[in-house]
């Protein structure tokens, strides 16, 4: 595949593809200074240290709050290690695990030290800005040399960090890299701002729901809201789930056999990642008998909940079908639970099941020890605060206004992350170039 930059005027050939005239190709452990953590284990006390996952949480968080590991040390023992200290600015790049991985230490952080999982890169400040070489590291090409070099089974780390230290990679001058760095600066910080704005929104909508469950918030023309925690407004009921709808559990797993009939299968991470079933999902093909087709066969109002796990919290996670879709099956490790749509709004339902309350509930209940699982009579038995079905159904639209809002918001992340990795790949290879017109920066 020819190279964007390939024989244009301006451009030379490097290790690494064309690049302008005036920028070098130098091997990383020439730009930067490379450190190996030392240790890890039980450290006890006072300064902490940053650990492996803790960079995988974080990576390319330039403008994020970095948190503390688990692991904390004296503070002698901090004055020993100076040399694997953190200060603003230097790059962390995980080494096993989560190996590839990176994170740039902010200012906003305590003192740290990292530990052997974990690799400190600081740059040199002739050659390179610490945020510029950031955005560098998520590149495809620099992200190839790394996953080529990771060892091991089903935990990958990086082998050797010598042959780290010899990745060439592009290097601009420091004043075109400060230029392209406010470009993607600005990228970064509206998308960082737009997630704020989500976790707000789903922190708001958890707030909500505990209040509009208990009654301690109501809209006013369904009466006035409750005073005292575990008191219910008049005309409340609380009622076992077996009363307002039928469960079914399914056995329906992925493979396919000649003589059954071919469907489209809802799993386990259908349900798991999503909180509403839409036409839209991409279902995987199988097959199911016509019992079982009868059966499980999805409706629009059914709830779903994920009836097994590997750990109690992921019990009992809903999803609402919201559409008609034909010829889609319930599947494996998955509870179906019709509702009674003359007493339950399947919205108001499956918010519900998904409170605190209610998971809680299902975590006491999940039996198992490498595997978790609810039975049919715990999830029968759940017990649930209903109003009269008018107030659910305007809590649930409620809830489900919310619901869009958030996703409107994620998807304008997902469209902007597209935008910034197309532009970012094109300023950091030199195939879109930043030059300063009248004290501005233009592309």
């Amino acid at each position: 595949m020819k190279h964007p930059n390939e024989n244009r005027k301006g451009y030379k050939k490097t290790p690494i593809g064309w690049i302008p005239t005036e920028w070098e190709c130098i091997p990383f452990g020439k730009v930067c200074h490379l450190v190996r953590g030392p240790f890890g284990g039980s450290l006890k006390k006072e300064i902490f240290v940053v650990s492996g996952y803790k960079v995988y949480e974080q990576k390319h968080a330039i403008y994020k709050n970095f948190e503390a590991g688990d692991y904390f040390i004296t503070p002698d023992k901090f004055n020993e290690l100076k040399r694997f200290s953190l200060k603003p600015g230097d790059l962390i790049m995980s080494c096993s695990g989560t190996a590839g991985e990176f994170a740039i230490f902010p200012k906003t952080a305590p003192a740290g030290v990292i530990n052997q999982a974990l690799l400190k890169i600081s740059t040199n400040s002739e050659l390179m800005i610490n945020t510029y070489l950031n955005f560098y590291v998520q590149t495809k090409a620099f992200r190839d040399y790394i996953f080529s070099d990771l060892a091991g089974g089903a935990i990958k780390n990086i082998a050797e960090i010598s042959r780290i230290k010899k990745i060439p990679i592009a290097v601009p001058p420091i004043c075109e890299q400060d230029q392209i760095n406010q470009i993607l600066f600005i990228w970064t910080y509206v998308i960082d701002q737009i997630q704020s704005l989500i976790s707000a929104k789903k922190c708001l909508k958890k707030d909500l729901m505990q209040q509009l469950f208990s009654g301690r918030m109501r809209f006013s023309e369904f009466g006035l809201a409750t005073k005292h925690k575990g008191e219910l407004p008049t005309r409340w009921k609380i009622v076992n789930l077996k009363d307002i709808s039928q469960v079914y559990f399914s056995g329906i797993d992925k493979k396919s056999h000649q003589d059954e009939m071919k469907i489209k299968l809802c799993n386990y991470l259908d349900v798991y990642k999503n909180e509403y079933i839409t036409s839209d999902l991409d279902f995987m093909e199988a097959t199911a008998s016509v019992a079982e087709c009868k059966t499980f066969q999805l409706k629009k109002g059914d709830v779903i909940i994920t009836k097994d796990s590997e750990t109690p919290d992921d019990i009992g996670i809903p999803a609402v079908v919201i559409d008609h879709i034909p010829n889609v099956i319930c599947g494996y490790h998955l509870a179906l639970i019709r509702p009674d749509n003359s007493k339950i709004n399947s919205i108001y339902l499956s918010k519900i099941l998904s409170s605190n309350k209610i998971k809680k509930y299902f975590s006491r209940h999940a039996n198992g020890a490498t595997r978790f699982g609810l039975s049919n009579s715990a999830i029968k038995n759940t017990i649930i605060h209903i109003p009269p079905i008018e107030e659910q159904q305007k809590i649930g639209l409620f809830l489900f206004s919310i619901d869009h809002q958030i996703s409107l918001l994620q998807n304008k992340v997902k469209f902007l992350s597209h935008q910034k990795n197309g532009l970012m790949k094109k300023l950091l290879s030199g195939e879109v170039r930043v030059k300063i017109k009248k004290g501005e920066y233009q592309l």
